[in-house]
């Protein structure tokens, strides 16, 4: 049998299927993507209830005040469709910190790709840092960094050049700022990104959220950050 009559075959035997009998594998798919969408709408809903009962000043879509001094960290660049929620505002004593989810998205149509992570911010008279940004080293970033994009080493602390990937406007400023008291305790947080400038300074785990009864535990481990950084 030639390929023009296979093909005809094919066509008329696909013309002869009913249907119907798509109908309700098509509803049943249309009716878990429904499912899917509530459930996940619900948990949303429940999760920004559980932060706005903390006690603490609460701003559901973040706060329009802190946006212009966001703006300056490199997080807060990247991609588009930007969005802050589900904010916790406290001050005590000149410190002023923040704790809140932040979604931006790389990419368009199939490539489309959201990005969510909890970030705690602090400012601060007691900070005077240099601007950087460090974070866990990839795969990818290792390539970037073979072809001259920018990543501070340090020769005496290969492991922990190894490990991160840090960078800054003034590098020298920065190399001055990454003592040796923290490099080491970086090689043990090794899945924290941090971002400073002036009196301002982030932590994040890249696509990590935490939960409202997490927030006593993310607020020490940042308070962490932010003293090693104090002067």
């Amino acid at each position: 049998m030639s390929s023009v009559l296979i093909a005809e075959s094919h066509l008329l035997a696909a013309r002869d299927i009913n249907p119907i009998i798509f109908a309700p594998i098509i509803i049943v798919l249309f009716i878990s993507f429904v499912g899917l969408m509530i459930f996940l709408v619900i948990r949303e809903k429940k999760r920004s209830k559980g932060f706005s009962e903390l006690g603490l000043p609460f701003f559901p879509n973040g706060d329009v005040a802190l946006q212009q001094s966001l703006s300056e960290f490199p997080l807060f660049k990247r991609g588009h469709s930007r969005k802050t929620k589900n904010m916790l505002r406290s001050e005590a004593g000149d410190i002023e910190i923040a704790i809140f989810d932040y979604r931006f998205v790389t990419g368009h149509g199939k490539h489309r790709r959201k990005h969510t992570q909890s970030v705690i911010y602090y400012r601060s008279p007691t900070l005077a840092l240099a601007d950087f940004a460090i974070q866990p080293e990839s795969f990818m970033h290792k390539i970037g960094s073979s072809i001259g994009f920018q990543d501070i080493d340090f020769p005496a602390h290969p492991e922990f050049s190894d490990k991160y990937l840090l960078r800054g406007i003034d590098e020298q400023q920065v190399r001055d700022l990454f003592t040796d008291e923290r490099i080491a305790f970086f090689l043990n947080k090794e899945t924290i990104c941090v971002q400073g400038n002036s009196n301002q300074m982030i932590m994040y785990r890249r696509r990590k959220r935490i939960m409202p009864e997490d927030v006593d535990d993310f607020m020490a481990e940042g308070l962490k950050v932010y003293s090693l950084f104090c002067n």
